[in-house]
């Protein structure tokens, strides 16, 4: 381990921080909100909801950080991180165009997703160096301990955010492509290594049942996570198998809100061009590599699986609902593409399509950031128009509903060319009554410096069946209340 505390792997990290906080600039520096990041930022310290979802370990660094979430502070620290992650990877893959990786990994949209999230940025970022690091020392590690410590991390991860265990999958059969074309692949080493992180899933899901005792909270029903079995999650496999290439092919070729806009960037297309090279470069290193033919065909199948171990946590939930967030095994793969490109002739047509994808992540985070900004715009005006008109009547109960339209004017091409998800969300949550309230509240007092109440859920109700709910225009009086309607 001594040996990664160089001046090489030091440069790493500062270009991982300095790229991160130029191209991420306007997460730190501006308001972007979305419902998600509205409800736990800025100061959060109920984390049932999270460890209802078995994500303890958010709690715990929830408390480390006094449950303040601080944009520039959560950003900087993220990428702190992040530079680890790359350091450790650029380490065991043996990546030769370092920086090129670097600087595209780091401008990945699922890098921006995770740093919006800024509320749990770094806390997620953990999780994904647990699930590295546990990967890195079942390798480089000569210790008998080397087991019990990636058991750790595997939990340590897992207890932040569940989707981890698909970046560690992932990583195992790609550093194993990786030792079958060095002709130093250990079958029962891999065996080993499987069973090593299949205990620390087990003693994860052990501890979540008691985190949910301690702190008396059921398992959330969210994706059906209260009803997982292990009967239901056998007899699921064939259509998670199937579900896993639909995925896979959404993120490289689709056009998935929730997981990847492609098309009017035409990412898809680009894609396409580098799987191409993908394709000749590892049937190139196939034909010249002195491996067996056993070692062939095992390398053919771990890529031909490839897309199932990238999206191993589908298997763990009974209802399948990827999105961008979920998507960091995908990094792993960027990894295993620039491992490939060894081959001049290849390695040239591949890292100018590497940097043509380059850009086209670098705009698509500027589109998302002021899609967002847009989005909080709008809303900041129609909710201060209404304070400025009930100056007097700030006293009276709040409620809001609905969701203003996105944008027909030439606007409307920024939110095309962002990447979807999140940048794609309002900042309340509609017709969701708990949600929205407390949004809201939240919203009034970080952002406008107002301590306000809100209606109950009866008189919620009874104003929406009102005759005046259905003919007010953005705001209104109506039984007493203040009423904003989205539109």
């Amino acid at each position: 381990m001594k040996k990664l505390l160089n001046k090489s792997n030091y440069l790493i990290v500062l270009i991982t921080v300095l790229v991160g906080m130029i191209i991420h600039f306007s997460i730190y520096t501006k308001d972007l909100l979305s419902a998600d990041i509205l409800l736990y930022n800025s100061f959060y310290n109920s984390y049932l909801w999270e460890i209802s979802l078995g994500r303890f370990g958010l709690f715990i660094i929830g408390i480390l950080k006094s449950y303040l979430s601080i944009p520039i502070i959560e950003v900087f620290s993220s990428l702190i991180i992040l530079g680890i992650i790359n350091v450790l990877l650029i380490d065991l893959l043996k990546i030769k165009n370092k920086y090129l990786s670097i600087v595209f990994i780091t401008c990945t949209p699922i890098i921006s997703v995770s740093l919006l999230f800024y509320y749990c940025s770094f806390s997620y970022m953990i999780g994904m160096l647990a699930i590295v690091l546990s990967v890195y020392l079942l390798y480089k590690l000569k210790s008998k301990y080397k087991y019990l410590i990636s058991i750790l991390l595997t939990i340590c991860s897992l207890s932040i955010y569940q989707a981890s265990i698909s970046i560690g999958v992932t990583l195992l059969v790609i550093y194993s492509i990786k030792l079958l074309f060095d002709n130093k692949f250990k079958f029962k080493e891999l065996i080993f290594n499987i069973i090593s992180m299949l205990i620390g899933i087990m003693i994860y899901y052990i501890l979540v049942k008691i985190s949910l005792l301690v702190f008396n909270v059921n398992m959330t029903d969210y994706s059906n996570a209260d009803k997982i079995n292990i009967v239901g999650l056998i007899s699921a496999i064939p259509s998670k198998i199937f579900i896993s290439y639909q995925y896979f092919y959404y993120y490289f070729f689709g056009n998935n809100t929730d997981i990847m806009k492609n098309y009017y960037m035409n990412n898809h297309m680009l894609n396409i061009l580098l799987f191409i090279v993908l394709g000749i470069s590892l049937i190139y290193k196939l034909v010249k590599s002195n491996v067996s033919i056993n070692n062939k065909l095992l390398i053919i199948m771990f890529v031909i699986l490839l897309p199932i171990f990238m999206n191993t946590v589908s298997f763990m939930i009974p209802i399948s609902k990827f999105h961008l967030l979920m998507a960091g095994s995908y990094l792993v793969f960027y990894y295993f593409l620039f491992s490939l490109l060894d081959n001049n002739f290849i390695k040239v047509i591949g890292i100018i399509l590497i940097c043509l994808l380059l850009r086209n992540y670098i705009v698509q985070d500027q589109a998302s950031y002021l899609s967002l900004e847009h989005t909080t715009k709008k809303y900041d005006t129609v909710i201060s128009s209404c304070i400025n008109n009930n100056i007097n009547n700030l006293d009276k109960e709040f409620m809001i509903y609905g969701s203003l339209s996105k944008s027909k004017s030439d606007f409307d091409r920024i939110y095309k060319m962002n990447y979807g998800f999140i940048s794609d969300l309002d900042i309340f949550w509609g017709d969701d009554y708990t949600n929205s309230r407390n949004g809201f509240v939240r919203y009034m007092y970080f952002y406008k410096g107002l301590n306000i109440k809100y209606v109950s859920e009866e008189d919620y109700n009874k104003i929406l069946d009102s005759d005046e709910f259905n003919n007010i225009n953005n705001f209104d009086i109506i039984n007493d209340k203040i009423v904003i309607k989205f539109r």
